[in-house]
């Protein structure tokens, strides 16, 4: 697990960035501009990522630990985007590594 500090850079889309903030406006319920950490595995599968339950519980612990809150704002959803997307890049880099050792396709 990459630490939530150590994120490589990602540039969204106008479209993509004003599909986050339609998820992000919805689960805002109060209209604070802040979400709960404890939505944020349905929010991030509302937008179309599907980590582990257990992935999610990390990143949440770690960003409590080290933030000391719970809640997030849009940017902030922004910067935990690019650590999820991180870390799906990471897990098709090890598939693609096995698939050259893997000469039959299994």
């Amino acid at each position: 697990m990459i630490s939530a500090t150590e994120v490589k850079p990602i540039s969204y889309s106008d479209e993509q960035i004003n599909e986050y903030y339609e998820v992000f406006s919805f689960f805002d319920r109060h209209k604070t501009d802040r979400i709960s950490l404890n939505e944020l595995g349905l929010i991030i599968r509302s937008i179309g990522f599907n980590p582990s339950e257990l992935l999610i519980e990390q990143y949440q612990q770690e960003y409590v630990a080290k933030n000391g809150i719970d809640k997030i704002d849009f940017q902030q959803l922004l910067q935990i985007l690019m650590y999820f997307t991180n870390e799906i890049e990471d897990e098709i880099d090890i598939i693609e590594a096995f698939r050259v050792f893997d000469k039959e396709g299994q």
